[in-house]
């Protein structure tokens, strides 16, 4: 069984003319959000094989601090470029490429597409994953690959203002 916890990265700064929106860093609320997230996934005792992260600058503190809260090494976290602002079919190909011996997987990413994942992957409907907000779902499946549309069973879904487990 394969679970993949679809993490869209927290509340970051507005873009501005002098800064790229790739390295727009996450609000002082993002970093709090991330930490508050990481410690309710650290309380479910969520540990996770591999957490791959957009390299963009939001998304890779988002990872990082997630990391810290379930102890997981912070050299560890694969930085993916192919995942800024990835479409469905990118997302679909970054996790088939995910090594068979990892069965769970955070994926830190951006929206439309990781909300696109999870509608795609799950019979539980999300409008929009919002900023922090992360859908865990398991998979009967022994390979990466086989991860196709309607394989995943709904688990969680939670984000920082509000939680569907106590």
């Amino acid at each position: 069984m394969k679970h993949l916890y679809i993490l869209r990265h927290a509340k970051s700064s507005l873009p501005h003319a002098k800064q790229e929106d790739f390295d727009r860093p996450l609000t002082a609320k993002g970093q709090t959000d991330a930490q508050v997230l990481g410690e309710r996934l650290d309380r479910r005792a969520l540990r996770t094989d591999c957490i791959m992260a957009s390299t963009a600058r939001r998304a890779l503190a988002t990872a990082r601090l997630i990391a810290r809260e379930i102890r997981f090494r912070q050299e560890d976290i694969i930085g993916e470029r192919d995942l800024y602002l990835a479409a469905l079919p990118t997302l679909l190909t970054i996790i088939k490429k995910v090594d068979d011996s990892k069965q769970a997987l955070i994926l830190v990413g951006h929206n439309p597409g990781l909300t696109d994942l999870a509608n795609h992957l799950c019979e539980h409907q999300v409008d929009s994953l919002p900023p922090c907000g992360l859908l865990c779902l398991s998979m009967r499946t022994k390979s990466w690959q086989e991860i196709s549309e309607g394989v995943g069973h709904f688990e969680f879904f939670d984000y920082p203002s509000h939680s569907t487990f106590s």
